[in-house]
């Protein structure tokens, strides 16, 4: 999950072309697919977080180049997510490092060099909660990515590529160091578990992609619900009705 807007002086679209083929990217939302499945049967909470949540938001899926899927999960139901994952074996397995995020993962792809798990995967992040709040539990993330309740739940679903998946119910007030008019090329490949060379992270307004790629258009009516229109370049592809923001 990239948290920081890296800016360069050299600007090039290239750094915003697709990085996986779109049979990666099929292979990757089946992955997240079966991990929704298997959270739904369980009745577990989990929600789209930091660019995946972004990537709905701003694109209606994932965002053109990226090659993850980060989700956000309560962290007192860990033991339940274990057991609801292991039942996707053997396709599926469930990393669990030291530290940082468990990683869900398609095991028919390539190894990785010195990792456990494989690509593609969901990126798992927990929250810690109180009354009012919660945060990411992982120091770094967690002074930046800190929520009111009130505004995560009831969560919604919300579209992602031809899923529909679970979000907060104000998305807007979940992006906490994105910006929807800044689009930030990827600074690591999640495919190679490596960064990316430093030439290769720009960040540029989002305005100079859509002739390329799809972007939301959105308005609000009068009773608070919004119109959001998938439009690539000057195609509309769909548009939908999303309810007022909590």
């Amino acid at each position: 999950m990239a948290v920081t807007a890296y800016h360069h002086f050299r600007y090039s679209i290239e750094q915003y072309y697709a990085r996986i083929t779109p049979y990666e990217r099929h292979l990757l939302l089946s992955t997240l697919q079966a991990f929704t499945r298997a959270m739904d049967a369980y009745n577990l909470t989990y929600f789209l977080y930091g660019g995946s949540l972004l990537g709905s938001y701003r694109h209606h899926g994932i965002i053109p180049w990226d090659d993850d899927v980060d989700i956000m999960m309560n962290s007192s139901q860990k033991e339940l997510i274990k057991k609801a994952l292991g039942k996707k074996s053997p396709d599926y397995e469930l990393d669990i490092p030291p530290s940082g995020q468990w990683k869900f993962y398609y095991t028919h792809m390539h190894n990785l060099l010195n990792r456990n798990h494989r690509w593609p995967y969901v990126d798992m992040f927990f929250f810690e909660e109180n009354s009012t709040h919660i945060w990411d539990e992982v120091p770094e993330y967690g002074k930046t990515f800190i929520f009111r309740k009130n505004k995560v739940f009831p969560l919604r679903n919300r579209p992602f590529n031809h899923l529909m998946v679970h979000a907060p119910c104000n998305p807007a007030a979940c992006m906490n160091g994105y910006t929807e008019e800044i689009c930030v090329a990827s600074s690591y490949s999640h495919k190679e578990e490596t960064p990316l060379p430093v030439y290769k992270w720009v960040t540029v307004p989002c305005d100079k992609l859509k002739f390329r790629f799809p972007f939301i258009q959105r308005t609000q009516f009068d009773d608070g619900a919004w119109n959001e229109s998938l439009v690539n370049n000057t195609k509309l592809i769909h548009t939908i009705i999303t309810p007022k923001y909590c």
